[in-house]
């Protein structure tokens, strides 16, 4: 448990400061997605292999486990000129932890380019949501939004009782965001302070990670 003691560390300091702060903002909505895969590997869920399993489908559809920005050549060369010099400041000023955390936070970033967005089942039943494998009981679930106003973006957004588990973002593109908003109001508080997108998915989009 050290290591996820470590990650719980991070993940939380850089919560609290995500509003402050625009860069860090964005190193917490990567990290995030880090740290959610992470605890995915050592937090029990219910994991349903087959929808038969699920009690009444309402809504199903079909979207990427996350979302996935082209980069070109352009990027990854003023992103490693970027990182050196940063690297370079924070050795110079003897900060040699923020030098390792810009290193991995670079190298998360080129993992993840690496690794596929796959295309998953999203279902909402009666009883919860089904995201992939992974099935989240409303009881689970603090509270959601949806934006489909901003930019073009149409998403909803779930916020868990468990901080641990982050955010949850699911493309509704195609979907009437209005009859699913009505539907789980039905078992779900609504956040109606969200009204445009959260600022780290927007600096997640602009940055392209």
């Amino acid at each position: 448990m050290v290591e996820s003691d470590g990650l719980l560390i991070r993940y939380t300091f850089l919560k609290r400061i995500e509003g402050s702060n625009p860069f860090l903002s964005a190193v917490n909505a990567l990290f995030k997605k880090y740290y959610e895969y992470f605890l995915l590997k050592i937090i029990p869920m219910q994991n349903i292999q087959d929808n038969k399993q699920l009690s009444e489908v309402i809504f199903s559809w079909k979207c990427h486990d996350y979302i996935k920005y082209k980069k070109n050549t352009y990027w990854y060369l003023i992103s490693f000129l970027i990182l050196v010099a940063m690297v370079g400041w924070a050795i110079y000023t003897v900060n040699y932890l923020f030098a390792v955390f810009l290193v991995l936070f670079y190298l998360i970033v080129i993992m993840y380019e690496f690794k596929e967005s796959e295309v998953i089942d999203c279902i909402i039943t009666p009883d919860g949501i089904k995201h992939g494998k992974n099935f989240f009981f409303y009881k689970s679930i603090d509270n959601f939004f949806i934006i489909y106003r901003d930019y073009g973006i149409k998403n909803l957004y779930i916020d868990f009782k468990n901080p641990l588990r982050g955010r949850l973002v699911i493309d509704l593109e195609g979907l009437d965001a209005v009859k699913i908003r009505e539907f789980l109001l039905q078992f779900l508080a609504e956040d109606l302070d969200r009204e445009v997108e959260p600022i780290s998915e927007r600096l997640r989009r602009w940055l392209r990670i």
